[in-house]
């Protein structure tokens, strides 16, 4: 983190500037200045790396749970010299991959030893393998400076993101960034500027569940939440004059949002959760929405904080993602995402010493256990648009809810994670 405080006083590349965000900020009387801080995550799914592959004869057959099987030809090619006609990919089902499984360093280890041994090869990666050599989520370090008006609306939005870029570690090519221009509140603010400073990178990055909005909805739900009780309003009756009554907001060009969508989330997740009882001493609240590849969705977290213990006592989620033509299997795809959200939240954290990671298995990384998990609530949307995907967009809200929901319960703002840092969880 040392490397990104330093670069927090660079200038950045501009990836957004609307308005006038200075002149705005100046003439407002409310404003928050705040530094959130996120760590590196491993992916860590319950079926360790694992690949077959039989490159003895000529051709190349595999046998993979892989997310991309495009990329593994491609890898393959590259690696063993061969023609694409000359591999089949036999696509498995897979233990878990959230991103993982989309690179194919897994795959190479058996090819290149199915052709040395000219027989087929099972490679199985051992945990510690798994956790030390993985393609992380890129740790940053946020700032959001913004301001409200008079009206109690958000005025200025000044967003800088400081991190290592997946793109330019993998040598994509093009503008690294882990921000980009069409992320919310983009088109809600009428002064917004988004900034980005890239640091290279020293381990391996990848793709995350939910890639960059699994880290800047937590700064953006996170100050979000905190311009509201600045401002003394209710989080939700904020949340929604945010959003406004406009059915769709143009962000850019080639975009529009649908705030309506956004804005029956938000109404149904509070309602749910009866967001307007009296809370018991000890008990918060919190919410926060995000959009996310087609999916709107809202939560609001219930904890309870009592000696420093933290524990999430409920996570009610309502979520608008099309047509659902499966809903028992939406629902586990949501509950899903939200566990793998609490034990982000809670207790994800890899840290390298030495140029090592430090942890390696599942009792120095920590994941949730059962005992972690609150009881969630999810609501389906009925609604006739195109079903979309819900893999990972219930994921985003969860920390940022959580994080609000301690402040509504004790009046202190968390903006690093994980929370083990602060609470007995």
């Amino acid at each position: 983190m040392a490397e990104f405080e330093s670069a927090l006083q660079k200038s950045g590349e501009l990836v957004r500037d609307d308005g006038s965000v200075e002149t705005a900020a100046a003439s407002d009387a409310v404003s928050v200045n705040s530094t959130y801080r996120l760590p590196f995550l491993a992916h860590i799914p319950m079926e360790p790396m694992n690949c077959t592959v039989d490159a003895s004869n000529g051709r190349v057959v595999v046998w993979a749970p892989t997310q991309e099987p495009q990329l593994l030809v491609e890898t393959l090619v590259a690696t063993l010299g061969v023609e694409h006609d000359a591999i089949t990919v036999h696509v498995l089902r897979s233990g878990g991959g959230f991103g993982r499984r989309y690179y194919a360093d897994f795959a190479v280890d058996a090819a290149i030893l199915s052709r040395r041994l000219k027989q087929a090869v099972k490679v199985v990666w051992t945990r510690e393998d798994d956790v030390r050599h993985d393609y992380f989520r890129p740790a940053s370090l946020q700032r959001v400076a913004a301001s409200v008006d008079k009206t109690g609306r958000i005025a200025s939005w000044n967003h800088k993101v400081i991190s290592h870029a997946r793109s330019a570690y993998l040598e994509r090519g093009g503008v690294p960034t882990e921000l980009d221009d069409y992320e919310f509140p983009a088109g809600f603010v009428p002064n917004l500027r988004y900034e980005y400073v890239h640091t290279p990178a020293r381990i391996p990055l990848g793709q995350w569940r939910a890639v960059t909005h699994s880290s800047n909805v937590f700064v953006v739900a996170s100050a979000i939440d905190e311009l509201a009780r600045a401002s003394g309003a209710d989080p939700v009756e904020f949340l929604l004059r945010l959003v406004g009554n406009e059915q769709f907001v143009r962000i850019r060009e080639d975009f529009q949002f649908d705030a309506s969508r956004l804005a029956r989330v938000v109404e149904r997740a509070a309602s749910a959760a009866g967001w307007n009882e009296k809370r018991p001493v000890g008990f918060g609240y919190g919410i926060a929405a995000s959009y996310n590849q087609g999916a709107w969705v809202a939560e609001v977290a219930q904890v309870s904080v009592r000696d420093r213990a933290l524990r999430i006592e409920r996570l009610v989620a309502a979520i608008d993602c099309g047509l659902v033509i499966n809903p028992q299997a939406a629902i586990n795809q949501v509950q899903g995402a939200i566990v793998d959200g609490v034990s982000a939240a809670l207790l994800g954290e890899i840290t390298v010493s030495n140029g090592i990671v430090d942890q390696s298995n599942f009792h120095d990384y920590g994941f949730v256990r059962i005992g972690h998990i609150p009881d969630i609530d999810v609501h389906l949307i009925a609604s006739d648009d195109s079903p979309r995907g819900l893999g990972e967009a219930p994921l985003p809200p969860v920390a940022p809810a959580i994080c609000n929901a301690i402040c509504d319960a004790t009046g202190q703002r968390i903006r690093e994670l994980p929370l083990k840092k602060y609470f007995t969880v």
